[in-house]
């Protein structure tokens, strides 16, 4: 599922548009991501999520390096 919400112009054709993009989480199913738009005054123009199914991801060992893998959560 992908969203995407356009707050303003981001300026005319040849103008720099800047992203961010974060994941916000990483699971062992699914993965969620946002991104922000930012135009050269670095007003934000434009904002998106994503999630995506990751769980087929994990089966493929080519695919597992240590950034990716889940970390253990902490036990308070």
């Amino acid at each position: 599922m992908s969203t995407l919400t356009y707050l303003s112009s981001g300026g005319k054709i040849g103008d720099l548009i800047r992203a961010e993009v974060t994941c916000d989480k990483f699971g062992k199913t699914l993965a969620y991501t946002s991104i922000k738009f930012m135009n050269a005054k670095d007003e934000l123009v434009a904002r998106g999520s994503h999630t995506k199914y990751v769980a087929l991801a994990w089966k493929d060992p080519q695919n597992i390096t240590d950034e990716l893998s889940p970390r253990p959560e902490k036990s308070e």
